[in-house]
């Protein structure tokens, strides 16, 4: 069956049925049929990419969906959907994450943003397929290597400054100044072309430009309008990027806009003014112009210079150039009479420009001289009746001062008391005159202080005093009557009045008609008696007993004057005679001085009569002169016992006698008579009183017996003996002790005169011997003592012989820090054989050692010993209590022992955070690199004990590898693990942790886990083994095979391969291989045809990250198709030729040609 049609235009999927008839030739003949099911293959052929290998270089601002390059196959299949092709990305996720490729037509683009990747690199692998059925998929891939280019850096200006210095008449588009800026990104790309603009500050924008491309900067606009000095150009160099980077900087352009100095219009200025010049007016105002036409460079300001007691006195106001006064012209520093001082002035251009300096003279006019009154004292007269307006006085002033106002003088009344107000001043003039009636006034003259002040300021002064007398008194005082007399006693008494004289005034207002008294006269009267100066009262002012001459009459005379100013008198005095009655005689004692014994018992009572004393006088004037009358007036206590009759004279007991002890009473008696002062005798009656009956007696006997300890104190009484007097007053039943003279021991002991107490003399410690007697004897207090009879004392000693002792010795405790204060730590006991107490008495003291006395203290008497206060905040880990206990002799007996206490401030062990460590590790770990930090914790509060170090333990293969850094807890690498020839996969030991206090402790171990990652297996090349025929026209950069290997490790790097290609001859001439992806590609610039080798093997190593590596090796065999084309006769007729039979063998009979498209030489006939 053979195709008589072509197979084209069968439909497209439809297979067609071929019957056949097969018949033989009988006739009739016979038949069968067959059914013929015939399939069309008409997808012959795969699609094949025009070019194999395509790189393209895109920007990382690429615009999504967007065709950065097209893939081109073809399939020589005539029809669809045999020659449709699909194309699609295979194998690299990363790839198929960031491009697309549009199915049918090829284009690849990007289709998710760049920036969200750091990968510069990708491989796009393109699959194309037709739509056959089935499909057939093209035997090479085609590779696009794509290169991201990025926008990796900002541009940098360089470091040549910018600033530049400006007229500000510079032209418009003048070049200012150029910065420069360059960016390390490639400037073939937007990345590393640099655009310039200026973006700030204030108003630069608007008068500069800068080139966006050269950076050059411009001039915009006129600046000669402006008065900007400086301006900040602000320009920024961006790349092209989007976003763009960028940096900026700043170039200053200072602008000269002030060329001209400032001119006074005067060189110099003289100013005169007076001291009193007020502070703050103008003295002058000087004047400068600037010829520059726009401010600030011709605004001028003003300042003195150079002279420092010109810029305390005056001040120029910089901005009017009016020089003003600072200070008052009056007071230090400024009280010169002539200031120089020197003024500029300064633009306030930039740069500043200053004028020459002027000269300023200021001329001070002074006030030298004050006001002086003419003719002073001033005094004059005045009636009281003199009328309103009426000049009184005119005061005369003058001022050596030539110059007004320092010369001009002005009055004024200053006033004391009433002046002010009854008198006025013409100011210029001086006049006074009487503004005021003063007939109503009660003075009787006037000061009129007056002030004269010059011009000045402050004016100088003088004041004066003006004095005016008023007359005002008219009349004179009047006696009535002009006599007087009366008697008194030479006793009368002082300040009482005698009698009253009287005179009248008949002025009728105070103080002119109020009567003052003067007495005159006899000098003899005057000493002894005064008047009243305001009653008139006539009294004693001397006792009249002082006047020797014992005067009986004395004659005085009385004055009246009036209080008027000036006073009145009156025209006659008053007579007074003053008749004295005297005491001329003193009381005589009869029986006096005299001396009485009186006997007493205790059952006499008070008011016994003892003597009846007599006493006469011989004044016998009716008065009392001649009365006599008695007092006791001692001596001693007789008073308290002894009383007498004031009138008779007669002497008695006042209380019973008995229970005093005196024996005589010196009764002094006086005897007076009843002048004042009275005259008196006074005389002594001697009483003597017998009372004392009994002799003391020993109580309760003669014999007394006491003990005592040899440390008895001096001071301290032994005992106390006792007598007793049976007389019931004192002094007699006062019993008074003493130790007999003849006594033995004598020296050693005394007795207490009044209480009985007996002492020690001395010490008796160390004595040799242990009993003591002694003497006593009692007497009482009488006039006339008794003694007692013989007392004896027996003392016997007891001694101090038997020093304490400490038992349990020795002593030690230890104790927590965190012990509270109060907290009992131990009790030390001691113990004493002396039977007799204060001896066996022991008292206990801490007295050592160190800080202890600080936080221990000690009962004195139990020997408990507790915390007075914590150690928790002390560094000390033991403390040595000294501890002594005495007895209670003197001196006291002492025994000394030592407590240690051991503090425990190590409280807490440290504790790990973890009880197990567990970390993988790679066998290429680096030694002394960190693998883990084991971490604990000690919970004591201060250092060292809180203080953590740390240690391994473990066997000896682990601590061999293993270390740890005591103070941080790093563990690392000692040696490589790799070095284990057992490579062994996981390491276990302990960590250690132990605290730094003087007694360590330490955590409870943790367990480390470290497990090593190994390499264990190398890379296996999948699909071997590799061969591939290619052309050798293929063009470089070609892909030409894709070898792969997998490695079964499951943790990197030890599964990721590298690729790389070592051999065979000349292979490695011709091809290469990626490290990455194992795609084998043909050289750049090698060219197959150039060789003749048909065979090259490519000898590939692949490495796994291990260290070392582990590597496989395989070989890809590439044939070389050098014969591609078959030879093609030139003639495409058949040749004919005719030869004779006879031909000769060798003869040419035709010239055949053939030629082969293939450029090597394999052809042949």
């Amino acid at each position: 069956m053979i195709i008589s049609h072509s197979i084209h235009r069968i439909r497209a999927g439809s297979s067609p049925v071929v019957r056949v008839l097969a018949r033989d030739g009988g006739s009739p003949s016979l038949s069968a049929t067959a059914i013929v099911l015939v399939n069309v293959n008409r997808n012959l052929n795969a699609p094949t990419f025009v070019r194999q290998n395509h790189t393209v270089e895109i920007y990382e601002t690429q615009d999504l969906g967007v065709p950065i390059m097209q893939v081109t196959a073809v399939d020589v299949d005539v029809s669809a959907p045999d020659n449709v092709i699909s194309y699609t990305i295979i194998d690299d996720s990363l790839s198929r994450e960031y491009f697309g490729i549009v199915a049918d037509t090829g284009a690849v683009f990007v289709r998710k943003a760049l920036g969200s990747t750091s990968s510069s690199q990708f491989t796009v692998r393109v699959q194309v397929t037709d739509k056959g059925s089935p499909p057939k998929t093209g035997n090479l891939d085609a590779f696009v290597f794509v290169t991201v280019i990025r926008n990796l850096h900002t541009p940098v200006f360089s470091s040549t400054p910018c600033n530049r210095e400006l007229s500000q008449n510079i032209a418009i588009g003048t070049s200012v100044t150029q910065v420069v800026a360059t960016d390390a990104d490639s400037a073939n790309t937007p990345f590393g072309r640099v655009r310039y603009e200026i973006i700030g500050d204030d108003s630069a924008p608007v008068y500069f430009d800068v080139n966006p491309s050269m950076g050059v900067v411009t001039v915009r606009d006129g600046i000669a309008q402006e008065s900007v000095y400086q301006y900040r150009i602000r320009i920024r160099a961006r790349d092209e990027g989007v976003p763009f980077k960028f940096n900026t900087t700043v170039c200053l352009i200072s602008i000269t806009r002030n060329f001209r100095t400032p001119v006074f219009s005067r060189q110099s200025y003289v100013q005169t003014v007076d001291e009193t010049f007020p502070l703050g007016s103008v003295l002058l105002k000087v004047n400068a112009t600037d010829s520059d036409v726009l401010p600030p460079n011709n605004v001028l300001r003003y300042k003195i210079v150079d002279d420092a007691e010109d810029l305390r006195c005056f001040i120029v106001n910089e901005v009017t150039g009016q020089i003003l006064l600072r200070r008052s012209l009056l007071y230090s520093p400024c009280q010169a009479n002539v200031f120089v001082m020197y003024l500029i002035a300064k633009d306030m251009g930039t740069p500043q420009l200053s004028s020459m300096r002027i000269n300023i003279t200021v001329i001070v006019n002074r006030n030298q001289n004050a006001p002086q009154f003419v003719g002073i004292p001033y005094n004059t007269i005045l009636s009281e009746t003199v009328l309103v307006n009426s000049l009184v006085f005119q005061v005369t002033t003058r001022d050596r001062d030539v110059i007004a106002p320092f010369n001009t003088i002005r009055h004024s009344i200053i006033g004391d008391g009433s002046a002010a107000s009854f008198f006025n001043i013409d100011v210029m003039s001086g006049e006074i005159r009487l503004s005021r009636a003063i007939l109503s006034d009660l003075e009787t003259s006037y000061k009129i202080r007056v002030l004269a002040a010059d011009g000045g300021s402050p004016s100088l002064t003088a004041t004066t005093t003006v004095n005016v007398a008023v007359s005002r008194n008219l009349f004179s005082p009047q006696f009535s009557p002009l006599s007087y007399e009366i008697t008194v006693f030479e006793t009368q008494p002082l300040g009482m009045s005698i009698l009253r004289i009287s005179a009248t005034d008949d002025d009728t207002k105070s103080p002119y008609n109020i009567v003052r008294y003067q007495a005159t006269g006899s000098q003899e009267a005057l000493n002894y008696f005064s008047v009243n100066s305001v009653e008139g009262i006539i009294s004693a002012q001397r006792s009249l007993t002082l006047d020797k001459s014992n005067t009986n009459t004395y004659l005085m005379t009385v004055m009246a004057t009036d209080q008027g100013s000036p006073s009145r008198q009156s025209n006659q005095v008053a007579t007074v005679r003053i008749n004295i009655v005297r005491n001329n005689n003193c009381p005589q004692f009869v029986n006096l001085p005299a001396s009485v014994e009186l006997f007493v018992s205790q059952a006499n009572q008070f008011g016994q009569s003892v003597y009846n004393i007599s006493a006469v006088d011989s004044d016998d004037d009716g008065g009392p002169f001649g009365i006599v009358s008695f007092d006791v007036i001692g001596d001693d206590n007789a008073p308290v016992f002894f009383t007498v009759d004031p009138a008779k004279g007669s002497v008695y007991t006042r209380t019973n006698l008995f229970s005093d002890s005196t024996p005589v009473y010196k009764l002094r008696v006086r005897a007076r008579d009843g002048g004042s002062p009275p005259c008196e005798r006074i005389e002594v009656l001697s009483i003597t009183v017998r009372r004392n009956q009994f002799a003391p007696v020993w109580q309760p006997s003669a014999n007394y017996m006491t003990t005592i300890l040899e440390a008895h104190n001096i001071l301290t009484p032994i005992t106390r003996v006792q007598a007793e007097d049976a007389d019931v007053s004192s002094p007699n039943n006062v019993v008074n002790y003493k130790v007999m003279e003849n006594s033995p021991n004598r020296d050693l002991f005394f007795i207490d005169g009044t209480t009985g107490d007996v002492y020690l003399r001395n010490s008796i410690i160390g004595a040799a011997f242990d009993e003591y007697q002694v003497h006593l004897l009692a007497v009482d207090g009488a006039f006339r003592p008794m003694n007692s009879t013989t007392g004896t004392l027996t003392i016997t000693v007891i001694r101090n012989k038997n020093p304490p002792v400490f038992q349990n010795e020795p002593y030690s405790r230890s104790v927590s820090q965190n012990t509270v204060a109060g907290t009992s730590l131990v009790t030390v006991v001691a113990s004493d054989a002396d039977t007799v107490a204060p001896y066996n008495s022991l008292t206990y003291e801490i007295i050592g050692d160190d800080s202890a006395p600080i936080y221990f203290q000690i009962n004195s008497l139990t020997g408990m010993i507790t915390f007075v206060q914590p150690v928790l905040s002390d560094l000390s880990d033991s403390y040595q209590i000294r501890v002594r206990v005495e007895d209670g002799g003197n001196p006291r007996l002492s025994d000394v022992t030592v407590v240690t206490v051991v503090v425990e401030r190590n409280l807490f062990a440290p504790v790990f955070s973890s009880r197990d460590y567990r970390q993988l590790i790679l066998e290429s770990q680096l030694v002394g690199v960190p693998i883990l930090r084991v971490m604990a914790t000690d919970a004591d509060g201060m250092s060292p004990n809180n203080v953590v170090r740390f240690s391994l333990a473990g066997g000896r293969k682990d601590l061999d590898f293993f270390l740890v850094d005591s103070v941080s807890g790093d563990i690392s690498l000692r040696r490589p693990v790799s070095d284990d020839l057992n490579r062994t996969a996981v390491f276990q030991f302990q960590a250690l942790s132990e605290d730094m206090g003087s007694t360590p402790q330490s955590a409870i171990p943790a367990n480390v886990h470290i497990t090593v990652i190994r390499n264990e297996n190398c890379p296996i090349f999948q699909g071997i083994p590799y061969s591939m025929t290619i052309p050798q026209s293929v063009a470089g950069l070609s892909s030409i095979f894709q070898v792969s290997a997998i490695d079964r490790d499951n943790i990197a790097p030890f599964n990721l391969v590298k690729y790389s290609l070592i051999g065979d001859d000349i292979t490695p001439t011709f091809f290469r291989v990626d490290l990455i992806s194992g795609i084998i590609t043909l050289r750049s610039h090698a060219d197959l045809t150039t060789d003749l080798s048909l065979k090259y093997v490519a000898r590939i190593l692949a490495r796994d990250g291990g260290i070392p590596a582990c590597s496989a090796t395989t070989t890809v065999a590439i044939t070389v198709l050098r014969n591609m084309f078959s030879p093609i006769f030139s003639n495409y007729n058949f040749l004919t030729r005719t030869i004779v039979e006879t031909i000769s063998v060798g003869s040419v009979i035709a010239d055949v040609n053939a030629t082969d498209a293939d450029t090597t030489i394999y052809k042949r006939y």
